[in-house]
């Protein structure tokens, strides 16, 4: 008796010990750490819980994720969290929007994984939230950006192209698609699918100031023709620039 008591002390200690590890990785991280019980309540949150919510761990203690959620929001998050649930189904980089204690909004992305009992019972979720508002912003900025340029660029009737001459990949603009008269499905994507539409008469001179470009590393200017599919020709305006890696 005596030496069981000794091990279990033992195995208690070293318990003890992995779980104060574990604790203090989990608080030093940027993520917010967390577990729920099989009614989808928080039974642990890490303390970059309260940075990110605006409220105190005690508040978060007992709550459901969603109700920290703006209304449809929650809806959302309810209705999915609940087909996992009944699934025990891992999941991963769930993207859901949270209201802050102050009303302001914050985004993150969650990702869980199912917890199961010695006896084999679903026992809830463990997970991680992570903060993307800034992400997401960044992202939002850069999609309404795109469209501002490609508003103008319709409206001037002017477009834009990038070469990758490593991998011969060639980018359009919507507007040079509608100016060459093609769709992104029936175009090759590269310079000699851009060659074929010039008009043969100058298609060399073309060629030749690219090459110049390329050789002398200056940038050039230059009128050419082009052809349609039926057959008709426009006149075009092309300037380029070399960069380098």
């Amino acid at each position: 008796l005596g030496a069981e008591a000794v091990q279990r002390s033992r195995t208690e200690d070293e318990l003890r010990r992995s779980e104060e590890k574990f604790r203090a990785l989990v608080e030093t991280m940027s993520d917010w750490i967390w577990e729920m019980d099989v009614n989808a309540r928080y039974t642990y949150v890490s303390p970059r819980a309260a940075a990110i919510t605006g409220y105190g761990l005690k508040a978060l203690l007992g709550r459901r994720p969603w109700e920290f959620m703006p209304p449809n929001e929650a809806d959302r998050f309810k209705t999915e969290f609940y087909r996992l649930c009944r699934a025990r189904e891992p999941f991963s980089l769930f993207e859901n929007v949270n209201m802050r204690k102050d009303g302001s909004l914050v985004v993150m992305e969650t990702s869980g994984t199912p917890v199961f009992g010695i006896d084999g019972e679903f026992a809830g979720y463990i997970g991680v939230h992570r903060n993307v508002t800034k992400r997401k912003k960044a992202e939002d900025d850069l999609k309404r950006s795109n469209e501002r340029l490609e508003n103008a660029q319709r409206i001037a009737k002017m477009g834009s192209w990038e070469w990758d001459i490593e991998t011969d990949e060639l980018h359009w603009s919507d507007e040079i698609y509608r100016m060459f008269g093609v769709s992104p499905e029936d175009f090759g994507a590269t310079y000699e699918a851009f060659l074929s539409f010039v008009h043969p008469e100058d298609r060399m001179s073309v060629h030749r100031s690219v090459t110049e470009a390329l050789t002398l590393r200056k940038p050039y200017s230059i009128e050419h023709r082009i052809l349609l599919a039926d057959g008709t020709s426009r006149v075009v305006h092309e300037q380029g620039e070399v960069r380098f890696n």
